[in-house]
């Protein structure tokens, strides 16, 4: 039988913030991804996120924005 020990809930939508600080760190985001339009910037990072829920490192995109521009502020 088939026992659920954890819910979580994940969180897809992407907070005013979050945007603002994708917009803010532009041109390290564009250098790492290689996207140029916003949409496929967030279709990369929606990616992305998408991996780290299925390894149930982050359940809300706005944490996982934060710690990806981190990551790019690191590199570049």
């Amino acid at each position: 039988m088939l026992q659920i020990t954890n819910i979580t809930e994940v969180n897809y939508k992407i907070s005013q913030d979050g945007l603002k600080q994708i917009l803010k760190n532009a041109d390290a985001v564009r250098d790492y991804t290689c996207k140029e339009k916003l949409v496929d910037v967030v279709s990369y990072i929606i990616d992305e996120f998408e991996e780290e829920v299925k390894i149930g490192t982050f359940h809300d995109i706005n944490n996982y924005i934060e710690y990806f521009l981190e990551r790019i502020r690191e590199i570049y």
